[in-house]
């Protein structure tokens, strides 16, 4: 049975597709168009065919986007601290 998720009415399907098409940046566009997606009345499935990604990354991106809204969306990478150093001083 395929799974739907709720998608917090943030932004009308409209407004969500137009900021997909416009984003520069292409994390923050895959983001948008994900979520677009399913505020469209997709299901997990069918959008993880669609853009490649995995269900469980698309169902946290979800929940993400309903805590926080379209902030959520862009890259976090930036606030990962990353892997302690190897080497020694």
């Amino acid at each position: 049975m395929p799974k739907y998720v709720h998608i917090a009415a943030h932004l009308s399907p409209d407004e969500l597709e137009q900021r997909y098409r416009k984003a520069d940046d292409p994390v923050e566009r895959s983001h948008f168009q994900m979520i677009w997606l399913l505020a469209c009345g997709k299901n997990i499935k069918e959008v993880a065919e669609v853009t490649g990604y995995c269900a469980h990354w698309i169902r946290i991106l979800a929940r993400r986007y309903h805590r926080e809204g379209p902030a959520a969306l862009a890259d976090q990478r930036q606030h990962n601290r990353g892997a302690p150093s190897l080497l020694t001083d």
